[in-house]
């Protein structure tokens, strides 16, 4: 989708993209976010580059304002027909870009200090890269773009609009109400010292 070529106009120092992502993560495809930027400077994002399997983010030139991310070394397919929060972060001030995944920061670069609104003016392409060589596959959803750099506080909000991500509940949540407290040690107190025989 291409937005109105001056979405970007009055980004000054700092910029922020956030956006839910459920894609297919193709390993042998780059699986572009966003695309903006001409000549050597560019503001785009991809969640899976091929061959190299990484996220890749770049606000600024190459290479010293592109911030990469191995995904763990994870496989990209299993992230595949899932929901994730990706945000991308850059203060050109401070020089530091992030790419934060889940609410989590998963990757940092420093020394980045090529300013954003470079950028400001130029065509600008959602769920694809300007020549839609690579467009992302999958569905995309509540994409936003700030004027300033999220802290990850900030980049949890975006994803929740303003709570706290869901993180799945630990094994002694034995009670099975998605979190650990005194129901789940009632239930522990309530089998103390019975005897059990395994497997049930």
């Amino acid at each position: 989708m291409t937005v109105p070529t001056d979405v970007l106009v009055g980004s000054g120092s700092e910029i922020t993209f956030a956006v839910w992502l459920n894609g297919i993560y193709r390993a042998d495809y780059h699986n572009w976010v966003f695309d903006t930027g001409d000549s050597d400077f560019f503001l785009q994002a991809a969640v899976v580059t091929a061959p190299e399997r990484q996220a890749k983010w770049r606000a600024g030139y190459e290479p010293g304002d592109v911030v990469l991310w191995d995904l763990d070394g994870r496989d990209p397919l299993d992230l595949a027909g899932e929901w994730h929060h990706w945000g991308f972060t850059k203060d050109a001030g401070e020089g530091i870009m992030r790419i934060y995944f889940d609410g989590l920061c998963e990757a940092e670069k420093t020394g980045a200090f090529a300013w954003p609104g470079d950028a400001a003016g130029a065509p600008f392409d959602v769920g694809a890269i300007i020549s839609h060589k690579n467009d992302f596959i999958g569905k995309m959803d509540d994409f936003k773009i700030y004027d300033y750099s999220l802290s990850q506080a900030e980049v949890v909000g975006a994803a929740t609009g303003g709570g706290s991500l869901f993180v799945p509940a630990p094994a002694s949540d034995i009670f099975e109400d998605g979190r650990v407290d005194f129901a789940d040690y009632a239930v522990l107190a309530d089998k103390w010292l019975s005897e059990q025989f395994w497997p049930r």
